[in-house]
């Protein structure tokens, strides 16, 4: 809180139990006695106030950073072994409180511990959470090779949660693939892993089947976004089979399937090719020397073609590239929520869209395209070519380039897309499962149905006007 450079970034602390939670409080009411510059972040004006919970008071809040602090450990300093109480997590259903911890962070969570992974026992213990704990420290200490590895461990017998599971993975496997089935723990398992041919200590894809695992998901919110959004981050490149697809044309659904995967390995290795290129060339290029750069950035190229995009984002000289990037995607693209467009800009050097990340791709386009502010959505910028309007033509796949859940479609556009339903003379419910099918949707249940005829009624009211 008192780095300029870090600052603006929004935090919270999610402490293993109450006793913690009381201690961390008090030093921070110290640290602001001593520091009050600080004072702000704490007040009720604050965007979003640093917050100090519990793993059982710790429920919707978001912030860009989460401390983790996992308090428990050896009761003796040195010890090479510990007790296996871990509070919380040793209850029926302590997995769920330590996934709902974990998954409060928009851009980084930082874990403290004073014990390694390799120190919970899962010998002595049977309790879910424990289970889980273990694995996410793992990957908190070692990246994604421990998923991948633990990935293989698991890979044992096929463990099918549904008879389509079962169907797709033989299809698959006639079709040269070797695959792992119930990849993961808790709510983020993949259904079929598909191993990568040239490198099978990771998995080049993931498959989720329309069966047991995604009707057992509490809401189509936490199905549809939440869920998917995490196990993204973490690294996955997802596909998902739809069962009636699949039972209506199963040679078909399984074709397309294997063609989508086939792209998905040539741009694979199209990608490590131009990171073994990009890697080659750096160390073979000097670094260059301060007159250089001086001259490189009046000569108004950033000379950049040679280094990693991450370590350039900040750069002052890259602005204007960045700019240009971002405002490509947007035409293309538009409209389109800000966050979808930042995040996408993000992935693409290999950073997190947190506040920082955001704010800089947003001083890019400022002035240059026309950002309009949606409620529930927030803000929805709009290509060049296009003037913002309440309702706009809905792009389907095939013209938008991609399926998108209902959330990500800016409301101009849903909008269009219950208008030209209505023109086509569907009404009530029949309107509400037209629009989800043109979505994507096979099934409608939960926020997303809300949503839908939320919007159906403002398009309905507005033609009343």
């Amino acid at each position: 809180l008192t780095d300029p450079g870090l600052r603006d970034l929004s935090l919270g602390v999610v402490t293993f139990s109450s006793k913690q939670q009381d201690q961390v409080e008090n030093l921070l009411d110290e640290a602001r006695r001593a520091h009050p510059e600080i004072e702000p972040f704490f007040g009720e004006d604050a965007d979003a106030p640093v917050f100090v919970k519990n793993l059982e008071t710790v429920q919707g809040d978001e912030r860009d950073v989460i401390l983790l602090s996992v308090g428990y450990g050896p009761t003796e300093p040195g010890a090479k072994t510990m007790p296996m109480r871990f509070g919380p997590l040793n209850q029926a259903g302590g997995e769920r409180r330590l996934n709902v911890a974990i998954t409060r962070a928009t851009t980084e969570t930082i874990v403290f511990s004073s014990f390694p992974s390799s120190m919970i026992d899962l010998s002595r213990s049977n309790a879910v959470g424990i289970r889980d704990l273990k694995h996410f420290l793992e990957y908190a200490e070692r990246g994604p090779v421990a998923l991948a590895e633990a990935a293989e461990v698991a890979g044992g017998p096929d463990q099918f949660d549904s008879p389509l599971e079962r169907e797709i993975a033989e299809a698959l496997r006639a079709r040269g693939w070797t695959l792992r089935t119930q990849v993961g723990v808790s709510k983020f398992r993949i259904d079929l892993g598909v191993v990568h041919p040239d490198e099978p200590g990771r998995f080049l894809a993931g498959i989720e089947c329309d069966g047991a695992t995604y009707h057992r998901s509490p809401s189509a919110r936490d199905r549809d976004r939440v869920r998917h959004l995490v196990l993204e981050q973490l690294g996955w490149t997802l596909e998902r089979v739809w069962s009636t697809d699949f039972f209506a044309d199963p040679a078909g659904s399984m074709d397309r399937l294997d063609q989508r995967l086939r792209e998905i390995l040539a741009q694979d290795t199209l990608r490590l090719k131009d990171e073994a290129q990009e890697e080659a060339d750096t160390k073979a290029e000097p670094p260059p020397t301060a007159e250089a750069s001086s001259s490189t950035e009046t000569s108004g190229s950033d000379g950049s073609e040679d280094l990693p995009l991450r370590d350039l984002f900040h750069e002052p000289r890259y602005t204007e590239r960045l700019a240009a990037m971002t405002l490509s995607l947007i035409d293309e693209k538009g409209p389109v929520l800000f966050n979808l467009a930042a995040r996408e800009i993000a992935s693409r050097h290999n950073l997190r869209a947190g506040a920082r990340i955001r704010d800089r791709i947003r001083s890019g386009i400022e002035g240059r395209r026309a950002i309009t502010e949606q409620p529930e959505q927030g803000e929805v910028v709009w290509p060049a070519d296009r003037t913002p309007a309440q309702v706009v033509p809905f792009r389907d796949p095939s013209t938008y380039g991609q399926r998108r859940a209902w959330p990500e479609i800016p409301q101009a556009e849903q909008h269009g897309l219950i208008e030209a339903l209505q023109e086509e003379g569907l009404a009530g419910d029949a309107l509400v499962t037209a629009v989800a099918e043109r979505c994507g949707y096979a099934s409608l249940h939960g926020s997303t149905r809300r949503d839908i005829e939320e919007a159906v009624e403002w398009v309905q009211a507005r033609a009343r006007l």
